[in-house]
């Protein structure tokens, strides 16, 4: 387990992987006028700094569940909003998505990572026996200190 993308002298990254939802972002639905259901997205600034500062020691990727390739383009516009993909950040093939909670299991499993970072209590229970280091966000971590909670969650995580 564990295992890593080379790096500058044939050194390997460790790899992490990281829930979207209520790490990296927050959503909020709503019913428009037509009633049609509208979720929006926001980006928690502090933990995508965090995160992006752990790219150039871990090789991150992002798993978010969402309903529809429209919430997958939302998610996507956001986040190079924020200036996610810029050089040096996270990498925009690096940002997955599935539509159900054992499927991001399923996919941080096939990624083997050394640690995982996720909010959602079904994830961390799928995927504790088979990744080294977890770290819970605990739910509604993210409205205390707008991200501070998240981002010194984020931040413990060392170099390996």
């Amino acid at each position: 387990f564990g295992g890593g993308a080379a790096v500058g002298g044939g050194r390997t990254k460790a790899k992490l992987t990281c829930g979207g939802l209520g790490v990296l972002l927050n959503a909020a639905t709503t019913v428009d006028a037509s009633g049609a259901t509208v979720t929006r997205y926001t980006v928690i600034a502090d933990a995508l700094r965090r995160l992006c500062e752990l790219a150039s020691t871990h090789d991150v990727y992002v798993i978010t569940v969402c309903a529809s390739d429209a919430d997958e383009a939302e998610i996507e516009r956001v986040l190079a909003a924020h200036g996610a993909f810029e050089p040096g950040r996270l990498c925009r093939d690096k940002v997955l998505y599935c539509e159900t909670v054992p499927g991001k299991a399923h996919i941080a499993r096939h990624i083997e990572p050394h640690t995982h970072v996720d909010s959602d209590s079904e994830s961390f229970r799928l995927l504790q026996p088979h990744v080294p280091a977890m770290l819970f966000i605990a739910a509604g971590a993210q409205q205390l200190g707008d991200g501070e909670v998240v981002a010194a969650t984020i931040a413990s995580i060392s170099p390996s």
